[in-house]
């Protein structure tokens, strides 16, 4: 029996050792593990003024770019950046609401990676719809014909939010929104000092909140119309929480059911909020709600009734729930045309292309290329460019494997593509820890089945992970190897 220490500091833990010596194996001799030791590095990229833009366009002849933050980014961190990645690229959907279709409409990025291991950077856009079957309906609210709004019952007082429709779905991160167009707005001179609807978006989950519970506290970006008694029947406010702007404009209402009355809109659109008034003509009027909002941050849709039906219908619907929650069965809504009416989603391809700017970070994330595609752009609607190689953080690292380079084992493997003769001398399993060490008690000793004697002067090998990816070495390793020659 004899026992050789080989060492290594590669940083793919590659051993090349020489032996001071005339070792030889007889013939049929065998060889085991005694002992690993070893520890794994993070890998890791410097984000720096050399590596910290981002391109990407899914606009006819329109890109935008975004800036990553300074920062190391390791195995470690890696998916606080990829989240970090997504918010900023639906920070950086800005979207222009003069036009009748645009591609960036309805869209939203995410960042992951994928069932497959691999980054997978892509956009949706979701579906325009009345989404009736997502709403939690409050107090006496329903739908007739196309029209919602509050039954005419006995009714005390409308001046609180129980009267209300919540989304029970999160709406597109990077532009999402909820709209309608008033089919009725009346004054009633007997009624509640506010009359009205207030539309908007909320921070709060209301997919968890009873109709009875939602509070003006949940009312994080509204747009208001308050019913007077005075010219032009009514005014827009903005709302946050208790926070009541003053009247940016005043209401333009035809008549009943009149195709030429205001349509209403809160928008979510890059880092801003914007409410939107859509007018007869192609009048677009816009108020700023809020700037800086996190793109991280889910925003559900709500509508708040402070008028019955008699007083008050609101129709034409439409919001946009976010792409990845998957609805089924769905269309986009197509009968809001016309002059005025507010715009909707591109309905067909357009050009599609993402920049690294620099091969360091494509490599990192597993693209052997900076640009996707090289050349040109690629025609989609929703778009998944897709790693070509797997991303692999250290603690995914379920097994590795002691390969010898020089000497012929009888071991096989079974791996896809692997499908041979392979000169494995273990397989261990690292259970996702960063320092490994092995000894083992019962060696399992493989056959080199040497029809002659072998002089050994060298020894080699290598440790792999378990698919022969590389793995990434910090300090030295020490393995420890039992040959039975006698």
């Amino acid at each position: 029996m004899k026992l050789i220490r080989i060492t290594t500091t590669d940083p793919q833990a590659i051993f090349d050792n020489t032996i001071q010596g005339e070792l030889l194996l007889k013939p049929r001799s065998r060889i085991a593990l005694q002992s690993l030791t070893l520890e794994q590095d993070d890998q890791f990229i410097v984000i720096d003024d050399t590596n910290d833009t981002f391109t990407w366009s899914s606009q006819n002849g329109q890109s935008a770019t975004i800036t990553f933050p300074h920062q190391v980014v390791s195995y470690q961190n890696f998916q606080t950046y990829l989240d970090q990645f997504t918010r900023l690229l639906n920070d950086s959907v800005d979207f222009d609401n003069t036009t009748p279709y645009n591609s960036l409409l309805a869209m939203e990025w995410q960042v992951a990676l994928n069932q497959k291991q691999k980054i997978q950077i892509e956009h949706k856009k979701g579906v325009v719809g009345e989404h009736q079957d997502q709403w939690t309906l409050g107090d006496d609210v329903d739908k007739e014909d196309s029209n919602w709004a509050v039954g005419a019952s006995v009714i005390a007082s409308m001046e609180g939010y129980q009267y209300n429709m919540l989304a029970r779905k999160y709406t597109s991160k990077g532009v999402g929104f909820v709209r309608c167009q008033l089919n009725k707005a009346i004054f009633n001179a007997g009624g509640d000092q506010r009359q009205g609807v207030l539309i908007g978006l909320s921070r709060t989950d209301l997919s968890q909140i009873e109709f009875g519970d939602f509070t003006e506290n949940m009312v994080d970006y509204g747009l208001l119309l308050t019913l007077t008694g005075g010219a032009g029947g009514g005014d827009y406010k903005t709302q946050e929480k208790a926070l009541v702007s003053a009247s940016f404009t005043d209401l333009n209402y035809v008549g009943e059911g009149d195709a030429d009355n205001d349509y209403m809109e809160v928008m979510k659109t890059g880092t801003e909020v914007i409410a939107t008034i859509y007018r007869q003509g192609g009048l677009v009027i816009t108020q700023v709600i809020a700037t800086d909002i996190d793109s991280s941050v889910e925003l559900f849709p709500f509508v708040v009734f402070h008028a019955d039906e008699d007083y008050m219908k609101i129709t034409k619907l439409r919001t946009v729930v976010s792409p990845f929650e998957n609805l089924e069965n769905v269309a986009t809504k197509t009968d809001d045309v016309g002059v005025g009416a507010p715009p909707m989603p591109s309905p067909g391809r357009t050009n599609n292309f993402i920049n690294f700017v620099t091969q360091s970070l494509a490599e990192f994330l597993g693209y052997n290329n900076i640009r996707e595609p090289r050349v040109g752009a690629t025609q989609a609607r929703d778009i998944q460019y897709i790693a070509d190689k797997i991303f692999k953080p250290r603690y995914f690292v379920q097994s590795m494997i002691i390969e010898m380079l020089n000497m012929k084992l009888e071991s096989y493997d079974g791996f896809p593509g692997a499908e041979k003769r392979k000169s494995i001398l273990a397989f261990i399993p690292t259970d996702n820890q960063e320092r490994i060490t092995v000894y083992e008690q019962t060696q399992n000793f493989i056959d080199l089945n040497n029809e002659y004697p072998i002089l050994l002067r060298n020894i080699q090998a290598r440790i792999v992970q378990g698919d022969y990816s590389p793995i990434n070495l910090i300090g030295q390793a020490s393995m420890v190897l039992l040959v039975d020659s006698d």
